[in-house]
């Protein structure tokens, strides 16, 4: 599920759960309207689909095998076998209107957790003063600092481990031997760097498709933060490309100072975080 630009993860669980209540309702309707108000209800839900998400996945959802059986053999399956089909169907769409609601609200978290959100991308992570050296909340000149992981960017981080230049293969570990000791706490909460820095890991809902340009995805994770904090979040990264295609989707994307950069020439060391 990909929401649109301008609608917020707390104004879609809204609209699922109330979809989800009239398919329940849609349910107990009188036979002889069952097949009315199933394609009512079919036609309502995906009006807010489309006005919600930006890719199609609810919408295929919808329009199950099930549904266009019913839309071809409606009147005809209830005279055979009766009104199970319609059943059956309101009940399967309920569940996964349900499933989606509670998706997004697993992310809700998000929005209870203080602090200014810094989402890292690989570029970050791999060129510059390891993350828990810097010193967050003075580069920022905020109170405190979350910084947000997300996924992919952490498997980029694992697949450069085995990469063909030594240098760049010993800059992952490092960073990933870094991670290790935070990795289940940042998973489950927050995992506390210092005082007034926290990480977390942006996990990936189930089903999440990632695209295949890792800029990309990076970026839509981002917007998808905002969408869940309903604040602005900043992307912290060097990547020039990244940084005007943020700015073009109207994120805003912010560069470590060049003083932090890290030659990858450099011996990588591992100690403990700057105090």
């Amino acid at each position: 599920m990909r929401l649109r630009r301008g609608i917020t993860a707390l104004q879609t669980i809204g609209v699922l759960k109330d979809l989800a209540n009239k398919a329940a309702n849609g349910r107990s309707s009188m036979r002889s309207m069952l097949l009315t108000n199933y394609i009512q209800w079919v036609h309502e839900a995906e009006r807010q689909f489309r006005s919600l998400f930006a890719d199609d996945e609810m919408v295929t959802r919808l329009h199950s095998p099930r549904h266009w059986h019913i839309r071809a053999h409606g009147h005809a399956e209830d005279l055979a076998v009766g009104p199970s089909a319609f059943y059956d169907e309101f009940e399967e769409q309920q569940r996964l209107l349900l499933e989606a609601a509670d998706a997004l609200s697993a992310f809700r978290v998000l929005a209870e957790r203080e602090g200014e959100i810094l989402v890292l991308d690989t570029n970050t992570l791999m060129h510059y003063q390891r993350f828990d050296q810097v010193k967050w909340r003075e580069e920022f000149g905020v109170k405190a600092v979350r910084l947000l992981l997300p996924l992919v960017v952490l498997d980029e981080v694992d697949a450069k481990t085995y990469a063909s230049s030594p240098q760049l293969a010993r800059r992952a570990e490092s960073v990933l031997r870094a991670l290790d000791s935070l990795i289940e706490a940042a998973t489950l909460g927050a995992a506390s760097i210092r005082p007034g820095v926290t990480l977390e890991v942006l996990t990936d809902p189930d089903g999440h498709r990632r695209t295949t340009d890792k800029d990309d995805e990076i970026l839509r994770r981002a917007e998808f933060v905002e969408q869940v904090v309903e604040r602005r979040v900043t992307v912290v990264s060097a990547d020039r490309g990244m940084r005007v295609r943020g700015i073009g989707r109207g994120l805003r994307v912010r560069p470590l100072p060049e003083a932090l950069r890290v030659p990858l020439s450099l011996q990588e060391e591992v100690g403990p975080p700057a105090s």
